[in-house]
């Protein structure tokens, strides 16, 4: 066995250490603010569907519930190289007291057992679909963070069971609720009883400290990186949206199959929101704007002790992380409170801008290769169209501030309509590719139920 350098072995645990500290931020904030007007020319999604719990559904089809969980595992195994299989003794049991089978369930599809919005069906409120005296429930019954800051915006209503419901409402409410906490607390080293029991093992980068920042390896899917970077960061590669987006598809046409469709369309939705999270470029290439080259320099500085230059990377990458999710959102919520206007970004992604055919293999070969290949030319835009303070200041942190909050305003002031109107069109470009992979993911699932 070759032995690698000590000094290159150095440099590689500060490499490990630099995308360790990266925060898992969110790819785009409030997911069906994107969902609703990519899929609300689909037919299918105008019919009404009538409202069933967990339980019942879990209930209903057990049996049928246990051979279909195993054959997924299957195909995880025999398809995804680097994942970590399921537990034996989590496999869902159809003989499992139906009092049980919804947690029994959800840890055989291993998310956080106790993810309040599972036990609950309601719809998350765009500005244009005012609650109308529909019984509102507060966020904190949602989700299990404690900081509410991403929830606030959108009103939550609940759905009685038996009511009819839009589709459209349901699959995009369904796309935001993996940022709820599905995905939380699942490594092993995370602090918690699932995540010990869950097989995925260690966390493999992300920052655990942070009270959402487990749920980063479900997220990000790190294909197209340069060998340079996974010889020094392999752990890159251990990463879950296809395992997710595989898995709810399988859920999703098996519920529309057995005539489920209120529950084919929540399905739908979860594996709609990894596929929204792959087409944001700090989702597909671990630092853009950094080359591996750079990376290994700063990481030989941080040996030297010249840590700032990491430090000041890390703070950079997030702050731009940050403009881009909370751009997308404040521009797309505002447009929703006004009933979007003609030049809306809404309506400028309606249509795809091309048609694809779904494949196991589009999470990569053509989401992913799409957001790495626009990622260096994001990061250029941001540096020429953003006020400097807030993308290329790394005593800066943009997270939580006001100018933050303000990002529309922050832009005219300082870099005038041109500047903006530059990133409006990127946000466009970037949202009309997920609106291909939706549309097309949408058709496979509902071709899979035939």
């Amino acid at each position: 066995m070759r032995r690698v350098p000590l000094r290159l072995t150095k440099v590689f645990a500060v490499i490990l250490l630099l995308f360790t500290a990266m925060p898992a931020l969110y790819a785009w904030t409030m997911h069906a603010l994107i969902t609703e007007p990519a899929l609300r020319d689909l037919p299918a999604v105008r019919q009404a569907v009538t409202v069933r719990s967990l339980a019942d559904f879990v209930n209903r089809h057990a049996a049928a519930l246990e051979t279909l969980l195993a054959v997924e595992e299957q195909w995880a195994r025999q398809n995804l190289e680097f994942y970590r299989p399921r537990p034996d003794e989590l496999a869902f049991k159809a003989a499992t007291p139906s009092a049980q089978r919804v947690q029994a369930f959800m840890q055989a599809i291993r998310v956080h057992p106790g993810q309040p919005s599972l036990h609950q069906d309601y719809l998350e409120l765009l500005p244009s679909n005012p609650a109308a005296g529909r019984q509102r429930i507060d966020p904190l019954k949602l989700t299990v963070f404690k900081n509410l800051e991403d929830l606030a915006k959108p009103v939550y209503v609940k759905l009685p069971t038996g009511s009819a419901v839009r589709a459209l409402d349901v699959v995009s409410t369904a796309s935001d609720e993996p940022d709820m906490g599905m995905d939380i607390g699942l490594f092993s080293d995370n602090g918690t009883e699932h995540g010990k029991r869950y097989g995925f093992g260690p966390q493999p980068f992300g920052n655990p400290n942070l009270e959402y920042g487990s749920q980063a390896p479900f997220h990000m899917g790190f294909y197209h990186e340069d060998g340079i970077t996974f010889a020094a960061a392999g752990f890159l590669q251990h990463t879950y949206p296809e395992y997710r987006i595989h898995l709810y598809k399988t859920l999703a046409s098996f519920a529309f199959a057995n005539q489920e469709d209120y529950w084919g369309w929540r399905f739908t939705g979860w594996g709609l929101h990894y596929i929204g999270d792959l087409s944001q470029p700090y989702h597909a290439r671990a630092l853009p704007g950094i080359s591996s080259g750079r990376m290994v320099c700063v990481s030989l500085l941080d040996i030297f002790g010249f840590s700032s230059f990491k430090d000041n990377a890390v703070q950079l990458v997030s702050n731009r992380h940050t403009v881009v999710d909370n751009l997308q959102n404040q521009i797309m919520f505002a447009e929703s409170q006004q009933n979007y206007p003609p030049d809306s970004i809404a309506l400028q992604i309606v249509s795809a801008d091309q048609k694809i055919i779904y494949s196991d293999k589009i999470p990569r070969t053509y989401i992913t290769s799409l957001s790495f290949g626009r990622s260096d030319e994001l990061d250029a835009l941001l540096e020429d169209t953003m006020p400097e303070r807030l993308v290329s200041d790394p005593t800066f942190e943009l997270s939580g501030s006001p100018e933050g909050q303000r990002l529309e305003a922050e832009i005219l002031k300082s870099q005038g309509p041109a500047a903006l109107k530059k990133l409006k069109r990127m946000l466009i470009m970037m949202l009309r590719s997920n609106t291909t992979a939706n549309q097309a993911y949408v058709a496979a699932v509902l071709q899979g139920s035939r």
